[in-house]
């Protein structure tokens, strides 16, 4: 009976979005994480560059921890026949992320530093679209993003959406940004 998690590497279709391991946005993402649990199910999640460099060294220590017993992940070098289709199922996005709308108006936060405000959105195997915001400071530093801030049932109406947004929804939306 296997006692530890089951960790596989594997391919992702490259899209500019939140590492849902680390959580920092705007990044490109490459390659995604599936983790089996030893009582059963699995989760999939998309990784940015250092996390997949970070994973793959925990991996290999894992691996040469053999002195102190067995390691506590096991790695599979390719998935299982019953989950080949995992990514499908797991990650649903089609397409590649879009610029919806780009306010025109500056977000000014409380330490006053200026951002231009953009809804980006993405295609969803249903068809629906998803949207968030993306906070890009004028004068340079890192780029915030929210998570998902709303689901439409097409592009349109994600663009509907996006032109309704009012200042005070930008500044809960900040706080929520990383």
């Amino acid at each position: 009976m296997q006692t530890a998690a089951s960790v596989a590497m594997g391919g992702l279709t490259p899209r500019v979005d939140v590492c849902e391991l680390c959580s920092t946005g705007g990044e490109m993402l490459r390659a995604s994480v599936l983790v089996w649990h030893p009582r059963g199910g699995a989760i999939q999640v998309a990784v940015c560059d250092r996390c997949t460099a970070a994973v793959r060294r925990l991996i290999a220590l894992a691996g040469a921890a053999g002195s102190g017993g067995p390691a506590q992940i096991l790695v599979r070098t390719e998935l299982s026949p019953a989950v080949q289709d995992v990514e499908s199922v797991v990650v649903d996005l089609v397409g590649e992320p879009t610029l919806i709308h780009e306010f025109t108006d500056p977000f000014r936060a409380a330490d006053g530093r200026l951002y231009t405000v953009c809804v980006w959105g993405q295609g969803r195997a249903d068809g629906t679209w998803i949207g968030w915001l993306l906070f890009v400071p004028r004068a340079g530093g890192a780029t915030r993003r929210t998570p998902r801030e709303t689901t439409q049932s097409n592009r349109e109406q994600l663009y509907y959406w996006a032109t309704g947004v009012e200042p005070a929804y930008l500044t809960g939306a900040f706080r929520r940004a990383s």
